[in-house]
């Protein structure tokens, strides 16, 4: 098996853990070679800490501050498939670089529940919110949905198959400029109505309890520090009616009006599309 870590580069050392997650990820890559690292960078050669430059050397990929951290997984995933890569990793991780974890070989957890449980196609730890009702149908084709919710997953710590699935209905989406609501949360909005589109609400794991789990203290491995200042821990919602979140597919929160402001359009069965952008 072999997994690349794919890290939205740009805090760097510019957080409170200052060098932390370089070094761990330097030290556990050097540990588990079948471990790749990969950073996308939104920061300028001349903001990357030398000594990351010393670590990674051509493993840097510097783009524009474009998208947020769909942009940075969008743009390896087109950068694979440009190059013809398709078949160089078994699975990818995407992280953000200021995230912490207690556990120094997550990723070998994480990458295991991946390979335990092949009925998903993408998985987290936990999630934020967990479950929610359906989307409407006019904008989410869930004719298909077996479960009567969808799930949604951590963006700054989550693990996907790499193979076709990914490669050829690839739910990310690189929404020009880099503010935080308008990209970021955003493609959190647009990536999941694609998921739920082309794979189905099947496809996506919570590590903690779902399937061959790993239990609730996986969710102590790895901890977001929300822009760099405050801590966001991941938590579960069991499903229930009772405990379903409300949709953040159409109409239900700001980031559905934010995207249709934005020009996408919703068709069930299919991923979003901006004409004003180019993205069909």
């Amino acid at each position: 098996m072999k997994v690349a870590i794919c890290v939205t580069g740009g805090y760097y050392y510019n957080w409170p853990m200052g060098s932390h997650f370089y070094d761990w990820l330097h030290d556990f890559c050097s540990k588990n070679t079948q471990f790749v690292p990969q950073i996308m960078s939104w920061q300028p050669p001349q903001n990357v800490p030398e000594r990351v430059k010393n670590q990674f050397g051509n493993n840097i990929h510097y783009r524009d501050n474009n998208g947020c951290d769909w942009g940075c997984y969008n743009h390896f995933v087109n950068y694979l498939k440009g190059n013809s890569l398709q078949e160089e990793y078994d699975y990818i991780i995407f992280c953000h670089d200021d995230i912490v974890s207690n556990y120094f070989d997550w990723p070998l957890e994480m990458s295991r529940y991946a390979q335990e449980n092949n009925q998903f196609i993408l998985s987290s730890f936990g999630s934020q919110a967990g479950y929610h009702e359906l989307p409407e149908p006019e904008h989410v084709d869930s004719s298909g949905n077996t479960l009567g919710f969808y799930k949604s997953f951590d963006s700054m710590c989550f693990i996907a198959r790499a193979d076709e699935n990914l490669f050829e209905n690839n739910p990310f989406v690189t929404i020009p400029g880099f503010d935080q609501d308008e990209c970021g949360d955003s493609g959190c909005t647009i990536v999941m109505y694609n998921i739920l589109n082309t794979w189905g609400a099947e496809s996506v794991g919570l590590a903690a309890w779902e399937g061959n789990a790993l239990g609730h203290e996986c969710l102590d491995y790895v901890g977001c520090f929300k822009r760099g200042r405050t801590v966001r821990a991941a938590t579960i919602t069991p499903p229930s009616p009772e405990k379903l979140y409300t949709s953040n597919i159409p109409r239900h929160m700001m980031e559905t009006h934010q995207v249709i402001r934005q020009g996408w359009k919703f068709i069930p069965g299919r991923r979003a599309k901006n004409e004003l952008l180019g993205i069909e």
